[in-house]
């Protein structure tokens, strides 16, 4: 079977999962190699230089040579399945290894130096078909031997820092939008003095003063619709609902607009102001749904922050952000808040893939202004 069909079978065992590792190695593990390696390439239980008996050595005998630890489907993957799958690697001189139970699938770089957290450079999940359709091409033979993994970590790399800097410009945009406004209509506050004396420089507003300034932000001579020729009536108003399928394919969807109404699969609607509000609300519901919800919760991706955490803190002490304190059931949680509307999209969409939820039940309702 191809790849394709290989991850379809693979998800098929969400309804029927594998009793034991054996049985999850048997039917999810090996059938998805066995879509990019010749039988011959993957050896079973080989002992190593140490004597050590990874679960799979992959291109044995060559340069390329990676390992694969396999733990049954139900088993929860921890440091501990990490530091004994870079073992082998450290042990053999080589460079990557993976760690999965067969619907996680985490790939180390033994070249990281740090500990098992630090050189886990990617983790993906079953259920997200596209990207873990990626991995899986990233791992084959073929890729493997012609540098592949590298290229696609590279490409993680450019991701989570477009990833970063999108979050990073949605908080100082929120900061902004709570400073700036008291700021800027005050004759006495540091940003209106420095806009003062550099408008002073030109010869027409020599004798400008700081509170002419602040008057005109508070007068809001500065808002587009003032300085029309002709006075303009306000745009009608239009409300346009998108299903969180069609965000999560077009991102671009959300920009420049904020959700008003969030609808659930079962037809109950609530109220948003803001892309903060749609996260925690989604997070609430798939946690009264009784689903098995991640946490702490980074979407896969193995950056320094967490999206969902069960306290107010990122991976490392230097990476801080803003968290929305929740409270579901008898469950304190902490929902990473410093992000811009299509990250807070990425990471709720990938959520409900780690839970099994389709997307296409959910809809969401903006106010958008007519033309």
């Amino acid at each position: 079977m191809t790849l394709e069909e290989e991850i379809a079978e693979a998800q098929s065992y969400f309804d029927d999962p594998p009793s034991n590792e054996s049985n999850t190695c048997e039917r999810v593990i090996l059938p998805l190699l066995w879509t990019g390696y010749p039988r011959r390439d993957i050896e079973s239980r080989k002992a190593d230089s140490a004597g050590q008996y990874p679960d799979y050595t992959l291109l044995p005998n060559t340069s390329s040579t990676w390992f694969i630890e396999a733990k049954a489907w139900r088993v929860t993957l921890e440091d501990t399945h990490s530091q004994q799958a870079l073992n082998y690697a450290n042990q053999n001189g080589k460079r990557f290894v993976v760690l999965t139970n067969g619907q996680e699938w985490r790939l180390y770089d033994n070249t990281v130096q740090g500990v098992a957290q630090d050189k886990l450079v990617a983790k993906v999940y079953l259920r997200d078909t596209d990207r873990f359709t990626v991995l899986m091409n990233a791992l084959s033979k073929t890729e493997v031997l012609s540098n592949g993994i590298e290229r696609y970590l590279q490409q993680e790399r450019e991701r989570e820092e477009r990833e970063r800097r999108q979050a990073r410009q949605a908080e100082l945009l929120g900061l902004l939008e709570g400073i700036l406004p008291t700021q800027l209509c005050d004759g006495k506050s540091e940003p209106i003095k420095a806009l003062t004396l550099c408008l002073k420089r030109r010869d027409a507003l020599h004798d400008l003063d700081a509170e002419t300034v602040a008057s005109w932000f508070r007068e809001g001579r500065h808002a587009p619709s003032q300085v029309e020729a002709e006075p303009v009536s306000p745009s009608p108003t239009t409300a346009i609902t998108c299903s969180l399928e069609e965000l999560k394919n077009n991102s671009k969807l959300a920009t420049g607009r904020k959700p008003s109404i969030l609808r659930f699969p079962n037809g109950e609607e609530v109220s948003l102001r803001t892309w903060r509000d749609f996260a925690e609300q989604m997070v609430r519901y798939l946690f009264r749904q009784g689903l098995p919800v991640p946490v702490p919760f980074d979407g896969g991706y193995p950056v320094t922050r967490w999206f969902l955490n069960s306290e107010p803190k990122n991976k490392f002490e230097d990476s801080s952000d803003p968290f929305r304190e929740i409270n579901v059931g008898d469950r304190l949680l902490y929902l990473n808040t410093g992000h811009s509307a299509s990250a807070f999209l990425t990471y709720i969409c990938q959520l409900c893939i780690v839970v099994g939820v389709a997307t296409e039940g959910f809809y969401i309702t903006f106010q958008v202004s007519g033309e």
